[in-house]
């Protein structure tokens, strides 16, 4: 899976963190990151994915959240 955003103005954010809730996904400093693997939990319909910004001295910003929506297999 593909995720992208704009970027912030430079020098605002030194790199961004992606996780799903409590889980670590990676870090990107750019504005496109690729999701190698990402497994569903339970039945679960959508996974909520976070993007939080971190400023050159280290300040976390407020994470920016998108849905991700299972596809439904019927057998």
């Amino acid at each position: 899976m593909f995720l992208s955003w704009h970027l912030a103005d430079p020098g605002q954010v030194w790199y961004y963190d992606v996780h799903r809730e409590e889980e670590w996904l990676g870090r990107i400093y750019d504005e496109v990151y690729y999701v190698k693997s990402l497994r569903r939990r339970g039945g679960e319909a959508a996974t909520e994915l976070a993007l939080t910004p971190v400023a050159p001295d280290g300040t976390r910003g407020e994470p920016s959240t998108t849905l991700m929506n299972w596809l439904r297999h019927d057998h």
